[in-house]
């Protein structure tokens, strides 16, 4: 992975978008709804003390509060900035023990393929890498038993993905007052979902559904808004749990 062109294009937007990257979880908008909703997902599984991979962390504000809970969080994510920001606010609060965030490259590639999770995130990441299968069969391996997979991804036939895409392809026809600047993702992202589809092959990689959900990646406020968004066909990102099933099972 970190060698690829097209993972260096990906790193510089994201580290971009480092700055402020934090504050959209910070007031309801579809960011605050969305890790509420994975927050849901992990107490549902009731681990204690549990070791969790935050793939593609950002600056760590999915898992923060599972941080804060207890739990053991190793972070990595291909934009600097972003692991900057996690490993600063995880300092701020005293949890640097508990923590680790890293920078990824073939090394920590490696070394996390040779160490067992309890839990691994994955939130609106492998759109954007080159071989999306072989991740998660990564996944899959270095996961206990039972284990646990929260991940997201776009939905290719909803509304607000289908908006995104038509809006991207004709940006230099709107008006200028339409926000064609948050469409930039569209210029890196490879590919987008078919969500039964998806759910068939992960669980033929040794996993089984256990909850979903949509949400919309805006700045919308208020919970109305994300009912709207869970309603199939509308929001952007469908939201999984998967738990470890063994062969046969």
């Amino acid at each position: 992975m970190s060698g690829d062109k097209t993972d260096s294009r990906v790193a510089r937007f994201w580290d971009g978008e480092s700055s402020d990257w934090g504050q959209k979880y910070g007031r309801p908008t579809s960011y605050y709804y969305r890790r509420k909703a994975f927050q849901q997902y992990f107490a549902a599984t009731r681990l204690d003390r549990a070791s969790i991979l935050d793939y593609g962390c950002g600056s760590g504000d999915i898992t923060f509060p599972m941080l804060q809970a207890g739990h053991h969080i190793t972070g990595v994510d291909i934009a600097e900035g972003m692991i900057r920001k996690a490993a600063e606010r995880a300092a701020k609060h005293g949890l640097q023990s508990s923590s680790s965030y890293r920078l990824l490259n073939d090394a920590v590639l490696a070394e996390i393929g040779a160490t067992k999770f309890d839990a691994v995130v994955c939130s609106s990441v492998l759109e954007y890498v080159e071989d999306d299968k072989s991740l998660l069969v990564m996944f899959r391996a270095l996961l206990r038993d039972p284990g646990f997979l929260l991940v997201s991804v776009p939905d290719r036939g909803s509304l607000y993905c289908r908006l995104d895409r038509w809006m991207h392809a004709n940006k230099h026809r709107l008006p200028d007052f339409v926000p064609v600047e948050k469409l930039g993702y569209l210029d890196i992202q490879k590919r987008q979902y078919d969500i039964n589809r998806f759910v068939r092959d992960v669980e033929g990689l040794g996993f089984t559904l256990q909850a979903q959900k949509r949400n919309t990646i805006t700045l919308q406020r208020g919970a109305l808004m994300e009912k709207i968004s869970n309603i199939p066909g509308v929001g952007m990102l469908a939201l999984m749990m998967f738990r470890t099933a063994k062969p046969g099972g």
